[in-house]
């Protein structure tokens, strides 16, 4: 009887866990698919702020003078156009 009530406890502990670790057991399908939204946005939030910092300390492997040349020119060429 003792070895019984160990394994029926084993058992309902097992289920418990399995249970906290699938974790879509209990969800709905639309605060599955905000989730996901809300992810994906994120990710790609990260990205853009990514790119603009790589932007930001980019450095012409150039001399610094003759590419402020060339980005004055782009510059003023952007204007004219």
């Amino acid at each position: 009887m003792r070895d019984r009530h160990r394994h029926d406890w084993e058992e309902d502990a097992r289920d418990r866990y399995e249970s906290d670790i699938d974790s879509d057991a209990r969800e709905d399908d639309g605060q599955e698919r905000l989730l996901d939204e809300s992810f994906d946005n994120w990710y790609e939030s990260i990205g853009r702020a990514v790119a603009r910092q790589e932007r930001l300390v980019s450095v012409p492997k150039q001399n610094v003078f003759d590419a402020a040349v060339e980005v004055e020119e782009n510059v003023s060429k952007k204007f004219r156009d």
